[in-house]
Formats: C-alpha cells, structure tokens, sequence
C-alpha cells in the first residue's frame, strides 16, 4: 500500500506506541527469546520497530515503500525493500509483526500472504480493524492457525501460531 500524502501521514503519526498496542505487541513478544529475530512487515516510520527493539529484540524492518525506507535510513536505522505479494521471503523468524498493514488486503490476498509468511515463522501477529468485513475465522480454517485473539477500541488482535 502506498501513502498517497507521506509528509501528512508522517506528521500525524503517533511518535509513540499506544498503551493498547503495548499491550498485544508486548503479548506476541512473550512467544520468543530475544534469541529470535522479527520480520516487521510494513514498519513505516519505524515506531513499533524502535519499541519492539527497546525490548531487546532484533527486527528486521521492512516496507514497501520507499520514502518510508528513506525516512527510517535518515534515522540511521537499517530497512529493506519487501512488497509481502511478490517477493520471496527468506530465512526463519521467532515472529512476524505487521500492525496495521494487512487489512489494505482482501480475504483472499490475506490467506495468501499468511500462507507465504507461515512458512517462515511459528508466530505471527497481525491485526484487523472492527470495521473490517473480513471474517477472520475463514482465514484461520484456511491456514489451520491457533489463535489468541483479544479487542482494541479500533482494532481486532490476532496472534497465531502454525
């Protein structure tokens, strides 16, 4: 997905994670060790990367987009190119992360970017917002998930594990 207007996005992003997103991003950290590096698909400005790493873990950044990879290297921290779709994961992960990406996906395109990414890790947390028409648990029948789920104010929480 791309941010059609990156200076606002930017501008009006939260510097800081949420007490809610605290609370699931801390959940789906106690699966893992810090022994384990973690995929973060989507970073954006790198706010949850930089909390998550605060916790002493390894992420691995990730976007799509270029000004968002731009503006994290500006920071001086490390992040690559990945567009989940079209590009070949490499590597196992403890976890992989992506806040707020997914749900710019249909149901079908979901299913196929899980598919791609449980092959890679044992955990993956994602998240859906309440608006969401898609039902989740067609998506976990299909990909044979466990899930711990909980609610936000916004979003519906999911960590699952293969």
């Amino acid at each position: 997905m791309k941010v059609t207007n990156f200076e606002e996005y930017v501008l009006h992003s939260p510097k800081e994670v949420s007490r809610e997103n605290k609370e699931w991003i801390d959940t789906a950290l106690s699966f893992i060790s810090t022994n384990f590096p973690i995929l973060e698909i989507g970073s954006g400005t790198g706010r949850d990367a930089d909390y998550i790493e605060s916790k002493g873990f390894k992420v691995l950044r990730t976007d799509i987009d270029e000004r968002f990879i731009a503006y994290q290297k500006e920071k001086v921290k490390e992040v690559s190119n990945l567009d989940i779709l079209n590009d070949k994961m490499k590597g196992e992960y403890g976890l992989v992360f992506a806040n707020a990406v997914l749900h710019h996906f249909d149901k079908d395109t979901i299913i196929q970017c899980l598919h791609k990414i449980k092959n890679h890790t044992k955990i993956i947390a994602f998240n859906l917002p309440n608006s969401s028409q898609i039902n989740i648990s067609e998506i976990q029948s299909e990909l044979k998930l466990k899930q711990l789920y909980f609610q936000t104010k916004d979003w519906s929480v999911y960590v699952s594990s293969r």
